[in-house]
C-alpha cells in the first residue's frame, strides 16, 4: 500500500487474522506468509507492535520459533521477534523469548545467528526483575556463545550478559548466578586476548572485542567480584591480579621515576614492550578498571570514605554505618595480599599522574582499601617507596574528597606502622600539611578554592534523601514508643541534630566536607603529634633553619674574617647533607629556608665583586663535595653542573 492508504490501515482488525493463519499447522506455507505479513506490517507501521503483543502473537511466534519443525517459518519468527525486541523488549521476555531464540541457534547460517543475538541484547536490556528465573535458564547458552567464532555474535552475547548485569545490580546473588557457568574465565580471555598465557607472564594478542565492549566486560568484572567473596577468589585464581596489574601499567605510566626505586621496581612488567594488550585508551577504561580492583578488595569498616559512611542502611540512623560490616575471612585477607602485591604501587602511579579527578579518587580509595584491610605484617611487604611524600602531596590539594582520603591513609599507616612512618611524614612535610588544615587560613582558601566533584554530590543528594526519611520514620516511631509509656533507644532531639546534619549534607556539602576534614585533622595531630606539634619538626630541620639564620646575619658583611669562616662552615656543612640525596627532603629544604638565605647571603654585598667572591665560596664547597663523590665512584671528574646538581 501507499502512505495514503496505510495511514487508515487499522492493526488491529488485521492482526488477530494474522494470528489465526499462524495456527495453521496444516498448511506451512499459510504460517510462512502470515508471519512474512506481521513482520513486514511492523516494519511499515512501528506503532503495530503493540497490537501484535496485545493479540498474543508473541506467545505464537515463541512456539514456533521453539518447536523448529519447519526452518523457513522459524527464521521469519525469529525476525518478526527482532521487530519487537527494542520496544516491546519487557514483553518479549515474559514470554520466554530469551530462551526461544537461544534454543536452536546453531540450525541457523550466520547471518540469522547474528539477528538473534541482537534480538536477545535488545531483550536483555528490559528483564524484568522477577523474571530471573528465564535469565537462569539460559545462562548456560549465553556462556557456551561466548566461545562463538564470528565477531558480531560474541560481541552480542557480551552485551547480554553486561546489560544483565545493569539490570539485576542492586541484586548480588543474582549477579553471581550469572557466573554459575564458567563466565569468568571467559570474561579474563576476552580482556586479556589469550588463554592463559598472560596468566603465566607470557605474550598476549589484541582482546577480539570492540572497546565498548571491553570497557562494558571489565564493568561487568566489577559487578561479579563485588557479588561474593567466592568470586573474587575465582577471579584471582584465573589470574586476574595480574591482568588488572597488566592494565594499570600498559600506558607506561609504571616508569615514573619521582615514586621512587621501590615503587618502580615493583611495577609489575606484565605487558612486554609492544604488546597491544590491555591498552586503557581513555580515562572512562581507566576508571572501570579501578572499580574491579576496589570491588576485589573485601569491604572493611576501616576503609575511609565518606562513600562507605553513606552506604548506611535506614536501619543505622543513630548508630555507626560500620556496625554491619563483617570482618574479612583469611581467605579474603590472602586474596587481598595477592591483589595488593601486584597493583599497591601502580595505584601509586595512576594517582599521582593523572589529570582525571574520578581516577584520582577512585586509585585513592583502593589505596586506603588496601592499608585497611590487610593486617600489619603483610602491610609492611608492599612498596610504599616514598609514599610519605605521595601523601603529602595529596594533602596540598583543593579536591576535598582527595584531602579526606590521603587523611585516612595517614591515620591508617601511623595506627599499623607508625615507628615505619612516624619520621617520614614529619621530613616529607605529612604532619605540617595535616597542621595547616586545622588553621583558619587554610579553611578560608578551601572555602574559596576547595572542590567537590559532581559525583560525590550527587551521592550526598540521593544518601542524604534517604538517611533523612530513614530518620524522620524513626523519630516518628519513638514517638509513638514515648506516647505508649515505653522507652526509646534516642532522644527526640539527637534525632532532630541527625536529620538537620543529613539536610546540611544535601545543601551544602562543600561546607560539611571542610568541617569533616578540619576535625579529622585535628584528631590525627593530638593522637600521634604529642598534641601541641612539637613532634612535627626534626633534628635536621632545625639545623638547616639555623644555618639559614646565620648565613642571614653575614649576608651584609664583607666575605673576610669571622664571616668568611662562617661562611665556609655553613656551606660545608649544607653541600656534606647534600652529597646524601635521602638525607634532606624536599620539605625540610623548603622550610628550613635555606634556598632564600644562600639569594640573600650572595646578594647581600654592596658591589659585584664582594657577591662573586660569595658565590665562589658556595661553589667551592659544592664542587669540592662533588669531586670526592666522583673519585669514590669512578675515578671521573668534578663539572660545575655537578655542584647544582646537588643543591636541587
Amino acid at each position: 500500500g501507499t502512505e495514503e492508504s496505510l495511514r487508515h490501515f487499522s492493526s488491529e482488525s488485521f492482526v488477530p487474522v494474522l494470528m489465526g493463519l499462524l495456527h495453521a499447522d496444516w498448511n506451512p506455507d499459510i504460517m510462512l506468509y502470515s508471519c512474512r505479513a506481521l513482520t513486514h506490517m511492523m516494519e511499515a507501521l512501528p506503532n503495530s507492535q503493540r497490537a501484535v503483543v496485545q493479540f498474543g502473537c508473541v506467545e505464537v511466534l515463541c512456539a514456533k520459533l521453539m518447536s523448529i519443525e519447519y526452518i523457513d517459518l522459524a527464521e521469519q519468527a525469529l525476525l518478526a521477534l527482532g521487530k519487537l525486541a527494542e520496544a516491546q523488549g519487557r514483553s518479549l521476555f515474559r514470554s520466554g523469548g530469551l530462551m526461544a531464540v537461544l534454543s536452536y541457534l546453531d540450525f541457523f547460517p550466520t547471518g540469522v545467528q547474528r539477528a538473534a543475538m541482537t534480538t536477545a541484547a535488545a531483550m536483555c536490556r528490559q528483564a524484568p526483575p522477577d523474571c530471573f528465573t528465564m535469565v537462569k535458564d539460559a545462562i548456560p547458552n549465553l556462556t557456551g556463545l561466548l566461545l562463538h567464532h564470528d565477531q558480531r555474535t560474541l560481541e552480542s552475547t557480551c552485551t547480554c550478559f553486561i546489560r544483565l548485569a545493569e539490570c539485576y545490580a542492586g541484586a548480588p546473588e543474582q549477579i553471581a548466578a550469572l557466573a554459575e557457568h564458567g563466565l569468568v574465565k571467559h570474561l579474563l580471555r576476552l580482556v586479556t586476548g589469550c588463554d592463559g598465557s598472560l596468566l603465566e607472564g607470557g605474550f598476549a594478542i589484541a582482546p577480539p572485542v570492540s572497546q565498548s565492549i571491553f570497557t562494558g566486560l571489565i564493568k561487568l568484572l566489577a559487578a561479579i567480584a563485588g557479588s561474593s567473596p567466592k568470586l573474587r577468589q575465582d577471579l584471582l585464581d584465573a589470574g586476574a591480579a595480574n591482568a588488572i596489574a597488566a592494565m594499570l601499567s600498559s600506558d607506561g605510566r609504571a616508569t615514573n621515576a619521582a615514586l621512587g626505586p621501590e615503587v618502580s621496581a615493583a611495577a609489575p612488567a606484565a605487558v612486554p614492550s609492544g604488546s597491544p594488550v590491555l591498552v586503557c585508551n581513555s580515562s572512562t577504561q581507566l576508571i572501570e578498571v579501578l572499580g574491579v580492583v576496589n570491588a576485589m578488595l573485601p569491604t572493611v569498616a576501616d576503609a575511609g570514605s565518606f562513600e562507605a559512611d553513606l552506604e548506611a542502611q535506614p536501619a543505622d540512623i543513630g548508630n555507626s554505618p560500620h556496625d554491619k560490616v563483617s570482618e574479612p575471612s583469611v581467605a579474603e585477607l590472602e586474596g587481598a595480599a595477592t591483589l595488593a602485591k601486584e597493583v599497591f604501587a601502580l595505584l601509586i602511579t595512576v594517582c599521582t599522574t593523572t589529570q582525571t579527578t574520578a581516577v584520582a579518587h577512585k586509585s585513592l580509595r583502593a589505596l586506603n582499601k588496601i592499608v585497611a584491610v590487610l593486617p600489619k605484617d603483610q602491610l609492611a611487604e608492599l612498596p610504599f617507596g616514598n609514599a610519605a611524600r605521595f601523601i603529602a602531596d595529596l594533602l596540598v590539594s583543593d579536591d576535598l574528597v582527595v584531602l579526606s582520603g590521603a587523611l585516612h591513609m595517614s591515620e591508617l599507616l601511623m595506627a599499623k606502622l607508625g615507628d615505619t612512618f612516624r619520621e617520614s611524614f614529619v621530613r616529607e612535610g605529612v604532619v605540617h600539611e595535616i597542621q595547616n588544615l586545622g588553621k583558619e587560613a587554610r579553611k578560608d582558601a578551601l572555602s574559596r578554592t576547595g572542590s567537590v566533584d559532581t559525583d560525590t554530590q550527587r551521592l550526598f543528594r540521593t544518601a542524604s534523601l534517604r538517611l533523612e526519611r530513614a530518620a524522620l520514620e524513626q523519630a516518628a516511631a519513638m514517638r509513638r514508643q514515648s506516647a505508649d509509656g515505653t522507652s526509646a533507644a534516642s532522644s527526640p532531639s539527637g534525632m532532630a541534630a541527625t536529620v538537620a546534619e543529613l539536610q546540611r549534607m544535601r545543601h551544602d556539602p562543600k561546607g560539611l566536607f571542610i568541617e569533616k576534614v578540619q576535625r579529622h585533622a585535628e584528631r590525627f595531630r593530638l593522637a600521634h603529634f604529642a598534641g601541641d606539634g612539637s613532634g612535627a619538626t626534626t633534628k635536621l630541620l632545625v639545623e638547616l633553619r639555623e644555618i639559614s639564620a646565620k648565613l642571614s646575619a653575614i649576608a651584609a658583611k664583607p666575605c673576610k674574617g669571622a664571616a668568611l669562616s662562617a661562611g665556609n662552615k655553613a656551606f660545608g656543612r649544607v653541600a656534606e647533607l647534600m652529597s646524601d640525596g635521602s638525607k634532606v627532603s624536599v620539605f625540610e629544604l623548603s622550610e628550613s629556608g635555606l634556598v632564600s638565605a644562600f639569594v640573600e647571603y650572595i646578594r647581600g654585598s654592596k658591589g659585584i665583586a664582594e657577591s662573586r667572591k660569595k658565590l665562589e665560596l658556595m661553589c667551592k664547597h659544592f664542587d669540592a663535595t662533588a669531586a670526592r663523590e666522583a673519585d669514590q665512584s669512578d675515578g671521573g671528574a668534578s663539572s660545575p653542573a655537578a655542584a647544582l646538581s646537588i643543591l636541587i
